[in-house]
């Protein structure tokens, strides 16, 4: 299981590109989100030309079960943005394909399956996260957190899409989420 925890940048004039730091004082890490002219189609396929325009992030950490140590498989994701939506794609490479657990479940069940996970902080206040899932047989999630970490709301229902896609590299998950859930600030 994978957790994209960077903030994610999208470049926009008059915006201070200052990284955000954390409160030991170093940088945290960030995602510049290419604007595309053309968005991905969501179909679990990351072969969208949109998707050749993002530099993957390529180092990330685990949640479980080692947090905060290097993810066990390469792991690739690419983040791209529309004029009304944000694109998430990962390569989830896996040694052993065939082993990907992919169980189908309702929507906010566990599955206890592979999963990829995004989590934005689109206050930018460190203390809350919309958190977006999805499980390699394409089954969605999504967690609602705030009062740092102390609160959760499984019952906000955003409206978003997913899709993956299992082959012989492991699996491929490709999400769209429109700006208007995410609540960013005006600014």
């Amino acid at each position: 299981m994978i957790a994209l925890l960077a903030a994610v940048a999208i470049q926009a004039p008059g915006i201070d590109s200052a990284a955000p730091r954390r409160a030991s004082g170093h940088a945290t890490p960030t995602v510049t989100a290419v604007r595309a002219d053309r968005p991905p189609t969501v179909d679990g396929r990351l072969d969208d030309a949109a998707w050749a325009q993002a530099t993957p992030v390529r180092d990330l950490l685990q949640s479980v079960p080692d947090e905060g140590r290097p993810v066990s498989e390469s792991t690739e994701v690419r983040i791209v943005y529309g004029g009304d939506a944000l694109y998430v794609g990962a390569r989830l490479f896996d040694a052993e394909p065939g082993k990907i657990v992919r169980r189908l479940a309702r929507r906010d069940a566990s599955s206890h399956s592979d999963e990829f996970r995004v989590l934005l902080d689109s206050y930018h206040d460190y203390r809350t996260a919309f958190e977006f899932t999805v499980n390699a047989a394409g089954v969605h999630t999504d967690v609602l957190y705030g009062g740092d970490g102390s609160f959760s709301d499984k019952s906000w229902d955003p409206v978003w899409e997913a899709a993956t896609s299992v082959d012989s590299l492991g699996w491929t998950a490709e999400i769209r989420i429109p700006l208007t859930q995410l609540r960013f600030a005006k600014a």
